[in-house]
């Protein structure tokens, strides 16, 4: 498990460069943020599904965060986690979910905020998201609307 976080925290780092630089953003200013940043693995078992048709077949799955999506003022946007089941076996998941140093604030990128892109979040940090999912259920919406910013 260790070498295998290694290795994800590697691609995480270099996605971030491809994704900062896709942004038209200075990677450098980024650089030590994401040295410093968190890493947090979680391992879920799920039992097998009766209807394993109506999901994916097993892949290796990267999924761009709220961090992305407001650090890009909304031009990348995170995705929810879906699982994917088998019918025959039970399957375990890693997840891997890596952020900024915990108490760093994040708001979109002031070079991506003007007059016709105001800013559509407000600043969080990846402590602010882990208390609100360890006090909300799914029911109670997603933190990035929590965060948005009204019109």
């Amino acid at each position: 498990m260790g070498n295998y976080a290694e290795a994800v925290q590697a691609l995480q780092k270099q996605l971030m460069e491809v994704i900062v630089e896709t942004l038209g953003l200075n990677f450098g200013t980024l650089h030590n943020e994401i040295e410093e940043g968190s890493q947090v693995m979680a391992i879920n078992c799920y039992p097998a599904c009766p209807e394993p048709d109506l999901t994916l077949e097993g892949a290796f799955i990267v999924q761009l965060g709220d961090q992305i999506q407001v650090m890009s003022n909304g031009k990348y946007k995170s995705v929810v986690h879906q699982v994917t089941l088998s019918a025959e076996k039970k399957r375990l998941s890693i997840a891997s979910l890596h952020s900024l140093p915990l108490n760093k604030k994040i708001g979109p990128a002031p070079e991506l905020v003007d007059e016709q892109h105001p800013a559509s979040y407000k600043e969080f940090s990846f402590r602010d998201f882990l208390d609100y999912i360890s006090s909300n259920n799914n029911a109670d919406g997603r933190f990035i609307d929590s965060i948005k910013k009204s019109a």
